[in-house]
């Protein structure tokens, strides 16, 4: 059975992506690039995507963004409802 691998960074952390019995790279390549077009969107690791303008905005303006974004960011992040929102 054939092993192929991929390595690469994004959203902060490097990724290792792995396919058994392809015979090319494509599948490979389609997942790194579908991972490079969520980093485009996502990361906070650079100053320039969807999440970074609206952090950039944040009390001033509102920003437009991806439905994919909204739907992510709207979600309250699961420790805040335990505690209410805070962190003690």
């Amino acid at each position: 059975m054939t092993k192929r691998v991929k390595t690469l960074h994004a959203l902060g952390t490097r990724i290792n992506l792995t396919v058994f019995g392809e015979a090319d790279d494509a599948p490979l390549d389609a997942a790194a690039a579908l991972i490079q077009q969520e980093e485009d969107r996502l990361t906070v690791n650079r100053a320039v995507s969807e999440v970074m303008a609206v952090n950039h905005a944040a009390g001033q303006s509102a920003v437009p963004v991806s439905s994919g974004t909204f739907s992510l960011i709207a979600q309250p992040w699961p420790p805040a409802g335990k505690t209410l929102g805070s962190t003690r």
